[in-house]
């Protein structure tokens, strides 16, 4: 019976010791990856990387930190992915999805009081102040706008404080974003300007030698776009379709 044991032991002893973990490094962003009130990870690329993991039979490990440090932890090798960045900066050789899933969905915020109610384009801005993240690598569409004046701030809640306080006219974020980090009295103050403004995909950068992982993230991926799945997403936490979304993209 011992003997017996020990080779049951012996087979399953290699998948314990290759069972793969995979580190995602990522700054907390609601509806898409957080950790919920139980301290459980959710969101819906959550589901999704989970399911491309478990096709790759890998566990993967959260570390949630804010993109600074995220992409320092890239740099120096302690993280395997990073979700989510536009672009390669200190990236150089990592693979980045090809999929788009997760979008960075900006709608133009002006104060309660603006005679703006409705967006119609860039244009109807022109001649305004636009607050302006340091840290933010905005789609292109707006960064090449020209006729607003730019005013610099460092973060969302000073962009937001500045809209509050008049010394600024427009801003774009993330609608979902500033209905879970601003307070009710704060948004009362503001209205979100629809439909959405603009959009940019936010892939994953995967490490190299990871090909596997980047490919399954990108088949699961596609799985949902032609499931319906992602549309359906969109619609529920957006109130627009995935095709709007993408036309608002560069």
């Amino acid at each position: 019976m011992l003997l017996h044991g020990l080779m049951i032991l012996v087979l399953l002893l290699p998948a314990v010791v290759h069972a793969a973990v995979v580190k995602v490094c990522a700054e907390a962003w609601p509806p898409f990856l957080y950790r919920d009130d139980a301290g459980r990870v959710a969101g819906m690329a959550a589901s999704w990387i989970a399911q491309a993991a478990s096709k790759q039979h890998v566990r993967v490990q959260y570390q949630f930190l804010s993109l600074q440090a995220c992409r320092k932890l890239a740099a120096s090798g302690g993280t395997d992915a990073l979700a989510f960045t536009p672009s390669k900066e200190q990236l150089e050789g990592w693979l980045l999805t090809k999929q788009p899933m997760v979008f960075w969905v900006l709608s133009a915020f002006v104060p309660y009081h603006s005679p703006h109610k409705a967006f119609s384009s860039l244009s109807q801005f022109s001649g305004l102040r636009v607050g302006w993240g340091q840290h933010y690598r905005y789609p292109d569409r707006l960064v090449l706008q020209s006729g607003w004046s730019r005013v610099p701030a460092y973060d969302a809640e000073a962009l937001f404080t500045l809209l509050i306080r008049n010394k600024i006219d427009v801003v774009f974020e993330d609608e979902r974003y500033v209905a879970s980090s601003l307070p009710l009295q704060s948004r009362r103050l503001m209205r979100a300007l629809h439909p959405v403004a603009a959009s940019m995909p936010q892939p994953v950068a995967v490490r190299p030698g990871l090909a596997g992982f980047a490919q399954a993230l990108d088949d699961e991926a596609l799985r949902w776009q032609r499931s319906g799945q992602l549309d359906y997403f969109y619609r529920t936490q957006y109130g627009v379709s995935l095709a709007t979304i993408q036309a608002a993209g560069d």
